[in-house]
């Protein structure tokens, strides 16, 4: 038995309304995602969803034209997976006019790195909602590698990340925690690992000494 295809998503809105004013010279639409056809650049078996008909570079590129955007930056989409051909052949049509953000897989070399680069590339997805996204912990090593610097568009944790997070800061700490807390303290805390990381400090120090965290504690 053949497994269902993903869900098709909204297609974007048709028609443009063209702004009251002229828009500046050099404004950018700083996130779109361009799909390409299917019988060319495939889909990924793990994509979250289908695209609409219509989603595609010319269909794109009307929209900047329609509203008097001079750039745009296209941001790869899972639906490809880590093949970035899409925004890479997007790129060599329409010149210096748009650039883009990728999916790069774990074990991606320096070279094909430096290839992005030069094809006009400037950072990557953290996205830990697509099943193509990077931890954390792989994308601030592959930032490093990045000599000129990298635009590193991040999404917030999902709970699965918090959970992860939480388990490592208790056996980092030498403390245990089951499952069912790990879940409930998880659902009190939001997706924002700055936050998330000052209260798990303040709830091992709260607990310092203690063999095991328990629900009356958080």
């Amino acid at each position: 038995m053949s497994t269902p295809e993903p869900a098709i998503c909204p297609a974007p809105l048709a028609n443009h309304l063209k702004p009251s004013f002229t828009l500046p010279p050099g404004a950018t639409d700083c996130h779109a995602h361009v799909f390409g056809a299917r019988e060319v650049y495939g889909y990924a078996d793990n994509r979250l969803y289908t695209p609409p008909p219509g989603v595609l570079l010319k269909e794109y590129l009307a929209m900047l034209d329609g509203i008097g955007f001079s750039r745009g930056v296209m941001v790869h989409t899972g639906v490809h997976g880590t093949n970035n051909q899409v925004v890479l052949d997007a790129m060599a049509q329409t010149g210096v006019r748009l650039r883009a953000i990728a999916l790069l897989r774990e074990d991606v070399t320096d070279t094909e790195l430096e290839a992005l680069d030069k094809a006009g590339v400037r950072g990557f997805r953290v996205n830990r909602t697509a099943k193509a996204g990077l931890s954390f912990d792989v994308a601030r090593k592959l930032a490093e590698r990045m000599k000129d610097g990298a635009a590193i568009e991040c999404y917030p944790d999902s709970k699965r990340d918090v959970e992860a997070l939480i388990s490592a800061s208790a056996q980092n700490a030498k403390v245990a925690i089951d499952r069912d807390t790990v879940s409930y303290l998880a659902s009190l805390l939001g997706g924002d690992r700055l936050t998330t990381r000052s209260e798990l400090d303040k709830l091992l120090l709260y607990t310092h000494g203690q063999e095991r965290i328990t629900r009356e504690d958080i």
